[in-house]
């Protein structure tokens, strides 16, 4: 489904009338001069759109599907994004079908019956993306040109942090297991990601069966390039005590606090099961940690979300209707 999307319309497109009206629609408005007075910067909301009025464009960033449905949780089919851009056409009052894409998001919601955090390390790094982690816990993969972003993410917890009524919600539906998004960000050069043969990437060739079988190709492209493993690999180096003791302090801390780990630690020594001298046990442990047979037979935490992937209703109603 098609989630964010960023528009920018040009000034040829409105009048000064028009962007009159617009300013009275929107709430939370402010407006900056630049420090020679020579531009103007009008800011506001529409609904949950972030709408920047400049001398020459207007920008609307946000969530089309979120602007429609109230959520961004239920699918945007095709119809309902020529339905979300009329509305937005009428509230504007403005030329949106031939507003420049500046950004386009395609996302899927699988649910999975395990918390987030079992399927995380078997994502793995690969030389083709730049990889960090995403502020809901996910992985994000950037390409090394930069326009395209990779995420997989923890639905629940950005729902948690951004819209409580929907997170609550969509964790009755989810239960104890968690609710992956796995979504593609063409948040660069869209049009030459989407329609390279075209001057111009317009909202209105959203509704192309061209674009939409562009799109699709585009979140499979990077799913499958994405290389997921059988079995979860080290995302660090632990090649002696030093490194050990600096990751485990690390995690001990933030997790668990530092009097309860004293206080744990007081404990095993007292019953003998603890020395700061036993180094022989913690280097096998070391050893075993690069051992395929430590890290367990071949895990099914992929297996699920690949079922899950192909399963899905939205995947099978692309395929059945772009291939």
């Amino acid at each position: 489904m098609i989630c964010s999307l960023h528009l920018c319309l040009p000034e040829y497109y409105y009048t000064r009338k028009d962007v009159s009206k617009l300013k009275a629609k929107l709430t939370n408005v402010s407006t900056s001069v630049s420090e020679y007075g020579m531009t103007t910067e009008t800011k506001g909301n529409l609904e949950n759109y972030q709408v920047r009025i400049l001398d020459d464009r207007i920008y609307f960033n946000g969530s089309i599907g979120k602007y429609y449905h109230g959520n961004n949780v239920v699918s945007l089919t095709k119809d309902d994004l020529k339905e979300a851009l009329k509305k937005l056409k009428k509230t504007t009052g403005l030329q949106i079908y031939k507003a420049d894409v500046c950004r386009i998001d395609i996302a899927m919601n699988i649910v999975l019956p395990h918390k987030f955090k079992s399927y995380t390390p078997f994502l793995e790094n690969t030389p083709d993306y730049l990889v960090g982690r995403d502020k809901f816990g996910g992985m994000r993969y950037k390409t090394r040109q930069g326009n395209i972003e990779f995420v997989f993410y923890d639905k629940l917890r950005e729902l948690r942090n951004r819209d409580e009524l929907t997170y609550n919600l969509t964790k009755g539906y989810v239960g104890k297991g968690c609710m992956m998004r796995i979504e593609a960000r063409i948040v660069k050069t869209a049009r030459k990601t989407l329609l390279p043969k075209a001057s111009k990437l317009m909202a209105v060739h959203l509704l192309s069966e061209t674009v939409h079988r562009r799109l699709i190709w585009v979140w499979k492209k990077h799913y499958n390039k994405i290389p997921k493993s059988k079995s979860p690999r080290l995302r660090f180096d632990v090649s002696g005590l030093k490194e050990l003791k600096d990751i485990l302090a690390t995690y001990a801390l933030h997790t668990i606090g530092l009097k309860d780990v004293l206080t744990d630690i007081e404990e095993m020594a007292r019953q003998g099961e603890w020395s700061a001298k036993k180094k022989s046990t913690v280097r096998r442990g070391i050893k075993d940690l690069h051992q395929d047979e430590f890290l367990g037979k071949t895990s099914h935490y992929i297996k699920e979300m690949e079922e899950a992937v192909r399963e899905n209703e939205e995947m099978r109603e692309w395929v059945a209707a772009w291939g």
